[in-house]
């Protein structure tokens, strides 16, 4: 057995192989990214606390359950970080606020239940905005954590400290959430690979079991994984998915890793909301359908349908919940997270008539979607209609939050309608990590992963990223 110093640095994939073939034991595997925590999580503030002795006397377990002999488990051995605003037995689930600061769970949420069933090494809690209603991260009970390309961009939001966690080798894979691009941007703002899944994919239930949520939630977010690889994202999504029985809106649908993996024709958007995007976007979709054709994907010009208005859809639905979370942010946020509260519900106010209708017009943007993903299985558009904004730019001005809406929009027509997208990455462009966003039909995630890898290129042969600064 060879030195175990850098097995931080291994994938998914490679860890479990390598646990199964005898290379090394998930205690040196978890010794290893412990010792990468100690060296730069501080630089960036991914992680907001750790859980050492948990985590290598879970590796002693399954150190000795594959020494007996038994079946390795789907994620055997494999460091995975939990967002903190998503139940872990013993530690508290703060969401980014003093007043939940205290709050300790009594047990698993489903997902994480799934993770941990799966052979996941629980190993930390990423960090998030305060009541995960930015797309930055930063709060006044955990700090802000840093983009590590540059410490002066967003880290994305709100599933921020779980990107970050990733690109720098806290883990190869971190749960996260994504009700309006929680995912997709963070993992966009850090290079690295991030799935929203189909909506009720993905049980996601409290410890907590009569603890409720605002309706809308429940209609447009999702739990999902984030790794630097699509092939780990793949075997992140597999074990979250597991059916769990405690969650109502859960849609036990089998995932099939192998199905869809043929290549098929593509529609390539490159301004989607028709309100412009830079050349620096659509070099990385430039990129992203070159790869695609080359792999014998039939890439085409074409716009899904009523694009904007499922942008709007996604306003009107999101509307109830900032109504129904309004005053707990105002009383116990942070100044942020007040100030952008207060500009959009001023802005999208929510009206009781106009939600109702637009759940009316979902039904019909779902079938007119539907029949257009038949035509073309996958979609190519961008994850943002621009780069990532500069730290404290969403709340700096009412301009400011119009102009943010603006560069997030391609991401909420799937938030909206519940369809599953990735982000994924591309190459290194003037210093930040360029990036797409593949979108297929409802519980096809399979063909958006088989994709993702053709699309991603050799982004992550090398090993994860050291913080620039």
């Amino acid at each position: 057995m060879g030195s175990t110093d850098n097995l931080w640095t291994l994938s998914a994939r490679a860890i479990v192989d390598g646990i199964a073939a005898g290379r090394f034991t998930a205690r040196d595997v978890v010794r290893s990214t412990l010792a990468r925590i100690d060296a730069v999580n501080g630089k960036v503030n991914a992680l907001v606390s750790v859980q050492a002795e948990d985590a290598l006397e879970r590796a002693d377990v399954l150190d000795a359950h594959a020494q007996a002999g038994k079946p390795l488990l789907p994620l055997h051995g494999v460091p995975v970080t939990t967002k903190v605003n998503t139940d872990q037995r013993g530690l508290p689930t703060t969401n980014g606020t003093r007043f939940f600061a205290d709050r300790i769970a009594a047990d698993d949420d489903a997902c994480v239940a799934n993770l941990r069933d799966a052979g996941a090494v629980l190993i930390g809690r990423s960090n998030a905005p305060a009541m995960s209603m930015r797309w930055t991260t930063e709060n006044d009970v955990h700090g802000r954590t840093l983009n590590p390309w540059n410490a002066e961009v967003v880290p994305g939001g709100s599933s921020g400290g779980a990107g970050v966690a990733v690109a720098i080798g806290l883990g190869p894979i971190a749960h996260g959430n994504d009700g309006g691009g929680s995912i997709r941007m963070p993992a966009f703002c850090a290079g690295v690979v991030g799935l929203r899944p189909t909506v009720g994919r993905i049980p996601a239930a409290a410890a907590d079991e009569a603890q409720g949520r605002a309706f809308a939630a429940g209609l447009i977010s999702t739990q999902g994984p984030l790794g630097r690889t699509a092939d780990d994202v793949r075997m992140g999504f597999s074990a979250m998915a597991a059916p769990s029985g405690r969650d109502p809106v859960q849609v036990p649908v089998p995932f099939d890793p192998s199905a869809n993996a043929a290549p098929c024709r593509v529609a390539l958007c490159v301004d989607p909301t028709g309100t412009g995007v830079d050349g620096w976007t659509e070099a990385s979709l430039g990129i992203a359908a070159d790869r695609l054709r080359s792999a014998g994907y039939e890439v085409v010009d074409a716009a899904p349908p009523h694009f904007g208005d499922a942008v709007a859809l996604w306003h009107a639905i999101a509307s109830q919940a900032r109504f129904a979370m309004g005053p707990f942010i105002e009383q116990h946020g942070d100044e942020g997270a007040r100030i952008l509260n207060r500009r959009v519900q001023q802005w999208n106010t929510f009206e009781p008539g106009r939600f109702i209708a637009a759940l009316d017009r979902r039904t019909g943007l779902q079938k007119a979607w539907d029949r257009f993903l038949r035509d073309h299985p996958l979609l190519l558009v961008p994850v943002m209609n621009g780069r990532p904004f500069a730290v404290g730019y969403d709340s700096s001005s009412e301009a400011a939050m119009h102009e943010m809406f603006r560069l997030l929009s391609p991401m909420l027509p799937a938030s909206a309608l519940g369809y599953p997208a990735a982000s994924v990455p591309t190459a290194v462009l003037d210093g930040l990590p360029g990036g797409v966003q593949l979108m297929a039909a409802r519980f096809d995630e399979a063909r958006i992963l088989h994709a993702a890898a053709i699309v991603q290129g050799d982004f992550a042969d090398g090993p994860p990223i050291d913080p620039k600064f």
